[in-house]
């Protein structure tokens, strides 16, 4: 019996042992999966940086019924609106510059881009 009580000893020492070595496994998996996701992380704020800059890079159309929005926002008057829908629309180099100047000063880019255009002489 005292042979039967020591092997049973025995075989929890070596399961404790066991248990240890698999609990540190896992610990190391922790950190390895830790490490891991902070890559991913940084992948995803590279991904988004490059998505950001190429959006930025590329030409945005401006619709039609986008001048139109803009020309309703500044109030541009019916006597004039249809001439200058009709000359940004026409141009479309006119129609991303005017757009492309910060929203509180496109009410003074085009009087200026208009006048220069003779639309208001």
């Amino acid at each position: 019996m005292n042979e039967s009580i020591m092997t049973i000893a025995e075989a929890l020492k070596e399961g404790n042992s066991v248990s240890k070595e698999l609990h540190q496994v896992a610990e190391r998996q922790v950190e390895v999966a830790k490490r891991q996701v902070a890559v991913i992380e940084k992948q995803v704020e590279i991904a988004e940086k490059q998505l950001t800059v190429i959006q930025q890079t590329r030409p945005r159309h401006y619709s039609e019924s986008d001048v139109w929005d803009l020309l309703e926002e500044l109030r541009v008057t019916d006597p004039f609106r249809m001439k200058v829908y009709n000359h940004l629309c026409d141009n479309e180099h006119k129609k991303r510059k005017l757009f492309g100047v910060p929203p509180h000063m496109r009410g003074e880019a085009l009087i200026q881009m208009m006048t220069d255009a003779c639309i208001f002489c």
